[in-house]
């Protein structure tokens, strides 16, 4: 799993060099040999080399905030597996309260994910290739033996398989986000102390995403809020990861409300639940992140789930 996240990491490195020159090219009136030659040589480098290399990620500012309930959605399909707590328990922060058995749905995800990253490799040599050609048609061009016309259908070609490239990697990227929200999801634990109500589930009823599970009160849990533009809103999935980080300490967290309509200025206001706020205050400002910054975490939330989910 973790190499599969080096490749896709470093083939959005490729794809950006590609675009980069191929948009140059273009633009500069197909007149690009020292462009077209810089770019074959960077993106014929060895893969894992690549990936090496680190990749700007989207960061948002928000808002930390306190909630005095809250009621747990299920964001996953499947069964009552496990049961730890009845209504009126009181949890501490972490504590189990019930585990959803969803290895069919987690399965159709990771096949779906296996196969979207399978679509990379091809499409990559395919984008290659048009790198290639240009690369060898550039000194021609610049001699007059190749005309314009020709030329710029080249260019033209490298961006058709660079935007291919690239909705073939963002598939890759929201299978993988599907997969990792079926299994976090899949483990429901108290993110603060508190006490649990209109908890009816039975041993084995069969759950829906979306559904409502119980509700914690008495509690004070941390939650960030913060917008994002409209073209990202239909990227962000409800239960998908988010790291918030304040005064160089990172949290964890999941979102938990996404506003599809919009304000007047098209900006879409987000809500996370953060799962280990340590020092967090109401109305501090963090940034946040999509993902968590490492697996370690990961691990240690599905220590129990895991052996459904995951092994099946």
């Amino acid at each position: 799993m973790k190499m599969k996240d080096k490749v896709i990491k470093g083939l959005w490195i490729i794809l950006i060099v590609i675009c980069l020159c191929s948009f140059i090219v273009y633009k500069k009136g197909l007149n690009a040999k020292e462009i077209a030659i810089a770019a074959h040589s960077r993106f014929a480098e060895d893969i894992e080399t690549v990936a090496a290399a680190e990749v700007q990620e989207d960061t948002y500012n928000g808002t930390i905030g306190t909630m005095d309930s809250f009621d747990f959605i299920s964001r996953v399909n499947g069964r009552v597996y496990g049961l730890y707590v009845k209504s009126g328990d009181e949890v501490k922060r972490g504590e189990p309260i019930l585990l959803i058995d969803n290895r069919d749905e987690a399965k159709k995800l990771k096949k779906a994910w296996d196969e979207a990253v399978g679509l990379i490799e091809p499409a990559k040599e395919k984008a290659l290739e048009a790198a290639d050609e240009l690369k060898r048609i550039t000194p021609l061009y610049n001699k007059g033996e190749v005309e314009p016309e020709v030329y710029k259908q080249q260019a033209e070609e490298l961006n058709r398989r660079t935007e291919e490239l690239s909705e073939i990697i963002k598939n890759s990227d929201t299978a993988k986000i599907k997969y990792d929200i079926a299994v976090v999801n899949s483990f429901i634990t108290a993110p603060a102390d508190g006490v649990i109500v209109n908890l009816n589930l039975k041993q084995k009823e069969d759950i829906s995403g979306g559904s409502i599970l119980c509700e914690i009160t008495e509690t004070d849990i941390k939650y960030i809020e913060f917008s994002v533009k409209e073209h990202m809103i239909y990227d962000i999935f409800l239960g998908e990861q988010v790291t918030v980080t304040a005064d160089e300490v990172g949290h964890r967290g999941n979102v938990i409300e996404i506003d599809r309509a919009g304000d007047a200025s098209n900006l879409h206001r987000v809500r996370a639940i953060i799962y280990d706020p340590g020092e967090l205050k109401d109305d501090q400002t963090a940034e946040v992140r999509f993902g968590y910054n490492d697996d370690k975490s990961n691990e240690e939330t599905l220590s129990e789930a895991e052996s459904l989910s995951v092994a099946g």
